[in-house]
């Protein structure tokens, strides 16, 4: 699966047919859909604040 694709999924940039895609695609094999939910904490962790403390982020 195109990276790109995934990353426009993941920001809510993806087109219905786009997201159709992905889900098909993660539903197709577990390998998938741990990809994509790796992908989705990255970048979760990346725009959030990767290595606050879990207390510290409840704060925000």
């Amino acid at each position: 699966m195109d990276k790109e694709l995934l990353f426009s999924y993941i920001s809510g940039q993806a087109t219905d047919a786009q997201i159709k895609e992905v889900m098909q695609w993660a539903h197709e094999d577990p390998a998938n859909m741990k990809e994509l939910e790796t992908l989705r904490r990255l970048n979760d962790e990346a725009t959030w604040g990767a290595g606050l403390d879990p207390e510290e982020s409840r704060k925000c």
